[in-house]
């Protein structure tokens, strides 16, 4: 069976990506990658703490979890800019991750809440 992920935007309403993905343990993480030709994302998370990589027009890498803290960074054509997350909410059940974080850049903040559901499909 062939892992099947459905990541949602839940602040704009809007499906991010749904297609194939792999799944693997990696340290003591599950670790998921999915993505295509507008983007690669990967998810790598226990019950504390989600790393968060999304590779499109710019890169960026957070960090999310139970510490209500955390850093990350956005890497783009000018250089590295290092950023701040808040995290609202990180819930992790059977086979989805709802993560809700604000990110703070330079004091500017925006609201991002998203879920991961793996499904397996024939």
């Amino acid at each position: 069976m062939t892992p099947f992920i459905v990541l949602k935007d839940l602040t704009n309403d809007e499906v991010v990506y749904e297609g194939e993905g792999t799944i693997q343990t990696q340290g003591g993480l599950q670790v998921i990658e999915f993505g295509g030709k507008d983007g690669a994302f990967r998810y790598s998370f226990d019950d504390r703490h989600c790393e968060i990589t999304s590779r499109q027009e710019v890169t960026v890498h957070l960090n999310v979890g139970l510490d209500p803290v955390s850093h990350g960074w956005i890497d783009t054509p000018y250089g590295r800019i290092d950023v701040e997350t808040f995290t609202k909410k990180y819930e992790i059940q059977n086979n989805v991750v709802e993560v809700a974080y604000t990110l703070s850049l330079h004091g500017n903040e925006q609201l991002f809440h998203f879920k991961l559901e793996i499904q397996e499909k024939e």
